[in-house]
């Protein structure tokens, strides 16, 4: 994964887990100087897997990521989508903007054709089902349902390569995505940046 340094990409394929060919890359950390030569091992079987690269929404473009994602682009066959995430903390029109100008940006850094990217919250989804819920509360309604809507054409691009691959998704419910320990890590990582 190149040289050592404080932060690093945590990548995890999950074959147990709802989508047997998903191969979740959280980019913590990638934008600082030290994280330049980060790259993930090639993998066994890796034509038939779907990369998503998790970055900061804010930094998602910054140089050392979007050599990151044009990497993983060449290396995984062009198979891979982007997520930006904490959308939540943009208002409605630039998490609009970011959003359709990604590709955009990612066409002209040479990285074409440029993955699908996915304007979401992993807090407001991790809430989504919470009724009462403050911190869903707080977000305005727009941003809200932005990051709603992103999450949930996330998740259908991820049952569609699935399906794609000719498998079936080992659980019909995304309910037993987001409780599996993987993504219990990941909210509670994401809760604690955020608070």
């Amino acid at each position: 994964m190149g040289r050592l340094c404080p932060y690093g990409a945590l990548g995890a394929a999950l074959p147990g887990g709802p989508f047997s060919r998903l191969v979740l890359v959280d980019t913590a950390g990638i934008s600082s100087d030290l994280s330049e030569s980060i790259r993930l091992p090639r993998l066994p079987g890796q034509e038939s897997m779907l990369f998503v690269a998790v970055a900061d929404i804010e930094y998602w473009s910054a140089k050392h990521t979007l050599d990151f994602i044009a990497h993983h682009h060449e290396v995984f066959g062009g198979v891979m989508v982007v997520v930006g995430n904490k959308a939540d903390h943009l208002n409605a029109d630039e998490l609009r903007r970011i959003r359709d100008k990604a590709p955009i940006r990612l066409e002209r850094y040479g990285v074409a054709p440029p993955p699908r990217f996915f304007a979401v919250s992993a807090r407001l989804e991790a809430a989504r089902g919470l009724p009462h819920n403050e911190y869903r509360r707080r977000v305005k309604q727009e941003v809200r349902e932005l990051c709603d809507a992103a999450f949930d054409a996330w998740r259908v691009a991820l049952y569609e390569f699935e399906a794609q691959q000719g498998g079936e998704p080992a659980c019909q419910s995304f309910k037993h995505l987001l409780q599996t320990p993987m993504a219990a890590a990941f909210i509670r990582t994401q809760e604690g940046s955020a608070s």
